[in-house]
């Protein structure tokens, strides 16, 4: 896939969310990992404390009027690059070898760092199960994660890449009332534009989500 192909199907994805649509699509519900939970391995591009705050300082208003939620905190707040290895909760352990690949991947791929690698963040979004915001990377950062990407398969760690940028902020565990998903609204009026950032760092991490909770244990940290 080329950028410019890249951008065209992440703008044609983002615009397709219902957002206050969901309503008449039948509201919230769970997400659908609450039947199956999941783990595995990630690598993510982390932002800077001004940014994660912005973000979660926003989301507590909404986990404020809402049932409980999985939460994202400013700790946990990233864009996943890719996964390796994605699959049952049960039984999974990171392997320091696996680990090592990939931190010797990212490394890789940041040997020939171009100069100004970014992203803009546009929308919040939200569909029946989960609330995200839309981002777009510019040429600098897409060049540098298909460097990534290459050297993790070449390194035997191929990452499943997804095809949009996002952070995600929230995922649904269960619907709630018309009068509080107009106060939802209201709120979503006010969301804070993070506009174009330069991430801060990339982590090699693990994650496992069961869709009442979240987790991300970052192992490796590489500065950019």
């Amino acid at each position: 896939m080329t950028f410019e192909n890249f951008i065209a199907n992440s703008k044609a994805i983002f615009e397709a969310f219902p957002n206050e649509q969901v309503w008449l699509q039948g509201g919230f519900r769970a997400n659908r990992q609450i039947g199956m939970p999941e783990a595995g391995y990630c690598v993510v591009l982390r932002y800077d404390q001004n940014v994660t705050d912005l973000i979660a300082n926003y989301m507590k208003k909404i986990f404020a009027i809402l049932p409980p939620v999985v939460e994202y905190d400013a700790q946990s707040l990233h864009t996943t690059i890719g996964v390796f290895e994605k699959g049952a909760v049960k039984g999974f352990a990171p392997d320091s070898e696996v680990l090592k690949r990939l931190g010797k991947s990212v490394k890789t791929g940041l040997r020939n760092n171009p100069g100004n690698p970014a992203v803009t963040f546009e929308r919040w979004l939200y569909n029946q199960e989960a609330m995200l915001i839309s981002g777009y990377p510019n040429l600098d950062l897409w060049y540098l994660m298909q460097k990534i990407g290459e050297a993790c398969q070449e390194n035997g760690v191929p990452l499943e890449r997804g095809h949009i940028m996002h952070i995600t902020t929230a995922r649904f565990t269960r619907g709630v009332s018309r009068p509080v998903f107009e106060q939802f609204l209201r709120l979503m009026d006010s969301a804070p534009i993070i506009g174009t950032t330069k991430p801060s760092a990339i982590d090699v991490a693990t994650w496992q989500c069961d869709g009442l909770m979240f987790d991300l244990v970052t192992h490796d940290q590489y500065l950019i």
